[in-house]
């Protein structure tokens, strides 16, 4: 479930698989969960996910939702608007080819199939159990061939550095993003955590603290 705050009205959606849910299901717990009656209307909306072969052809070039659409809890919809754009811009200064429509396609593709890659792994990863639409996710996922690379590195010894190298050029997110979505999806070979103990972990807390105190001073809201 999201809940978006608009300038008017406070905007409410419940994003689901029908292949786990019915659309009466869905509302139903969204009105629940909102504590709204019937007399309110909600809107259903389908998402046709993917993207388009050739997002410019001829004389006719598609941008945003036309081009494709991944998944709407990420939000990266707006970014490939504005990418969109920028890479067209900057190839109308000169004469119009078949090799800039191609690069122009070559660069949309690989940036929403990055994008895919990153996103997926939220999915995958997960380790919930508590539903079966979760459980799917992590076993019934068709795995995209970089995401399945990385994760196969990341399980191996020590050769995650090389596999991102590998496939750099087709990477949207960078080196960090990786490091981060993998540890924080807690994807680690249990005689690979080695916990310090507790004197050491109040050390490495008391630093991060006066860390980011050192150099947030004055950024920083209070905490009440």
């Amino acid at each position: 479930m999201w809940n978006i705050p608009l300038t008017s009205r406070v905007g409410n959606g419940y994003v689901y698989s029908s292949q786990f849910c019915s659309p009466e299901e869905a509302e139903t717990e969204l009105r629940q969960h909102l504590n709204v009656s019937d007399e309110t209307p909600a809107r259903h909306l389908t998402m046709p996910v993917g993207r388009l072969q050739k997002h410019w052809h001829n004389n006719c070039v598609a941008i945003g939702l036309a081009q494709g659409f991944i998944e709407p809890l990420e939000a990266t919809a707006l970014m490939l608007v504005q990418y969109g754009i920028y890479q067209l811009s900057s190839r109308l200064g000169e004469p119009v080819t078949t090799i800039s429509r191609s690069q122009y396609n070559k660069e949309m593709k690989r940036m929403f199939d990055g994008i895919r890659d990153y996103i997926v792994a939220h999915y995958y990863l997960n380790t919930r159990t508590d539903t079966p639409y979760w459980q799917a996710c992590r076993h019934d996922i068709r795995v995209p061939a970089n995401l399945s690379l990385l994760v196969n590195a990341w399980d191996g010894p020590g050769e995650f550095e090389e596999a991102l190298d590998s496939i750099d050029e087709q990477l949207v997110y960078l080196t960090p993003s990786w490091y981060c979505i993998l540890a924080g999806m807690g994807r680690f070979k249990s005689d690979a955590v080695n916990l310090p103990d507790p004197d050491t972990a109040a050390g490495i807390q008391q630093y991060l603290t006066s860390t980011v105190a050192k150099h947030f001073r004055g950024r920083l809201y209070p905490l009440s």
